[in-house]
């Protein structure tokens, strides 16, 4: 799962994932993560509420070694996607829009009031469910 600081939606992402497709392992980046900032604090209560601790996430940048571990590398933006194909050519047919089957971006909610975060969490829920539905 990748977005941009990976403080907010790669690590609800893949939290969720892990949650909902545990015989799928998930990991988190983001492609301009500045590496060891905690998640973000409504980020951590939304998915408390959901029974899901994310205190001990840290922020790490996306690198081309991590994704060679993965067979599918999620994104919440379509620039995400065009940054990390840059990155890595050979990666174009694994990277797919997290949203894809729900025909959504997902939303940054960064700095934003908490329905903004809330929204996000759903669409990300949504989202989620939709993969694990087709795989």
């Amino acid at each position: 799962m990748v977005c941009t600081a990976n403080i907010c939606r790669s690590p609800v992402a893949a939290a969720l994932w892990q949650a909902r497709v545990p015989t799928h392992p998930a990991d988190s980046a983001g492609v301009e993560a500045l590496p060891g900032l905690p998640p973000d604090p409504l980020c951590v209560d939304l998915m408390a509420e959901r029974g899901i601790d994310l205190t001990g996430h840290r922020a790490r940048r996306f690198h081309a070694r991590l994704a060679h571990v993965y067979d599918l590398i999620f994104v919440m933006e379509a620039r995400h996607r065009e940054r990390i194909c840059t990155l890595v050519p050979a990666l174009r047919g694994r990277v797919h829009l997290l949203g894809r089957w729900t025909d959504q971006a997902i939303a940054d909610p960064h700095r934003r009031p908490r329905p903004y975060y809330q929204q996000c969490v759903i669409s990300i829920e949504a989202a989620v469910e939709a993969w694990r539905a087709r795989l």
